[in-house]
């Protein structure tokens, strides 16, 4: 491969600097056809012309156009282009395309104006890490960070266990620690009468004071709200009109048995089951002897019982009757 490179940039803000470079491009094969389509490219940065191992890497999909390109390095929020490896001096780097050899490193050079930050002019906003501080060349704060200043009242200032530092304005002194944690003000509130404004609340409801009556009267709706809307736990032996509650069946009676009584506090009381089917009273009429009650009728008709004599004697009217109506 042929390589041609056109620019590397790396910007800088006034607010913040990116941690991302941008590079062009143009690649061409051997034969010196530029590339098109869509291409894996692998960048990689070395700390110099000859190490092995990459101080940062990252793999991107491009689309060449007549063989030019062009990526964003550190694109990819999960793999900036970190600050401490712009520290190093003579960076390098190394291009590959699809999966193959690198091709010879490129030396990464300033930018014009990036040259400047070797001195920063202005330093706003953020923190400062730095092994000394110095105002127009007199070291304010040493590597130890300690305040160097001749007006530094502070760094000598010796309080009593209780007392904080106060600035007053022009310097520092020792003073009464009379902020209170959290722990105070429960205490004050707890253990001591407090005179409350006149607007106080409670969770947004107005306070009641003075001589007053509370009305604990519950009105039918309000009687009806609580019945509705929410399980009640009613005391024992309560009643709905004169009648005693049924409480819910919590027993059950056994495989071959049936309920005999359900009892006020939900139990039962069971019996071996005696019902008879249609079968089995078949059984009992058909197969033995029963002793019926003198009342007992077939059809509506009475059973007659006992020695008597069949009427077998036709009435002239049933004579005709068989006459007229037969053959």
């Amino acid at each position: 491969m042929l390589l041609g490179i056109l620019a590397l940039l790396g910007f800088q803000s006034a607010l913040a600097v990116p941690t991302q470079l941008r590079h062009q491009a143009r690649l061409m094969d051997a034969t010196g056809v530029p590339l098109v389509g869509a291409h894996e490219i692998t960048f990689s940065l070395y700390e110099d012309a000859t190490s092995s191992s990459p101080l940062w890497e990252e793999n991107q999909q491009l689309d060449f156009t007549n063989g030019y390109f062009t990526a964003t390095l550190g694109e990819d929020s999960s793999n900036p282009v970190d600050a401490t490896i712009m520290e190093n001096e003579g960076l390098f780097l190394a291009i590959s395309v699809d999966g193959g050899p690198e091709m010879e490193r490129l030396e990464l050079h300033s930018a014009p104006y990036a040259i400047v930050a070797g001195t920063a002019i202005d330093l706003e906003g953020g923190s400062v890490d730095a092994t000394d501080i110095r105002v127009n060349g007199q070291l304010v704060i040493d590597s130890d960070g300690t305040l160097l200043t001749t007006s530094d009242t502070l760094a000598e200032l010796l309080c009593f266990n209780g007392e904080v530092a106060k600035y007053d304005g022009s310097q520092w002194d020792c003073a009464t620690d009379d902020l209170l944690q959290e722990g105070d003000v429960e205490d004050y509130v707890a253990n001591d009468a407090i005179d409350l404004h006149q607007d106080t609340t409670v969770d947004g409801e107005a306070i009641s004071t003075g001589a007053h009556t509370i009305d604990t009267w519950l009105s039918d709706g309000e009687v009806d709200a609580y019945v509705e809307n929410g399980p009640l736990n009613l005391a024992a032996g309560t009643q709905l009109d004169g009648q005693n509650l049924q409480l819910r069946v919590s027993d059950e009676c056994s495989v071959g048995s049936s309920l005999r009584a359900i009892y006020a506090d939900g139990t039962v009381a069971c019996e071996t089951a005696t019902e008879l089917g249609e079968q089995a009273v078949e059984n009992y009429i058909t197969n033995g002897a029963i002793d019926l009650h003198p009342d007992t009728t077939i059809d509506g008709a009475d059973i007659s019982t006992g020695a008597h004599m069949t009427d077998t004697t036709l009435s002239d009217g049933e004579v005709d009757a068989f006459v007229e109506n037969g053959p």
